[in-house]
């Protein structure tokens, strides 16, 4: 089954925030890709973890990302 999940237009490279269920917020994180088959984003932290990779399934996100420029 295919998921459309509308966090796949965000373009890699992006730096973003993502807020979770739970209340957990990934900040500073970058955008890598987007499996529309799974729902699930990947993310590289560069900040608080370097080089470490975070899978996230579109429907544990409560809010659309946020660009950290922009906050």
């Amino acid at each position: 089954m295919e998921l459309n999940c509308t966090y796949s237009s965000i373009s890699p490279g992006t730096e973003v925030d993502v807020f979770l269920s739970g209340g957990t917020v990934l900040e500073d994180v970058i955008f890598r890709a987007f499996d529309n088959n799974t729902c699930c984003a990947r993310f590289r932290d560069e900040e608080t973890e370097p080089g470490t990779v975070i899978f996230v399934d579109c429907r544990d996100i409560q809010a659309p990302f946020a660009s950290s420029n922009n906050i």
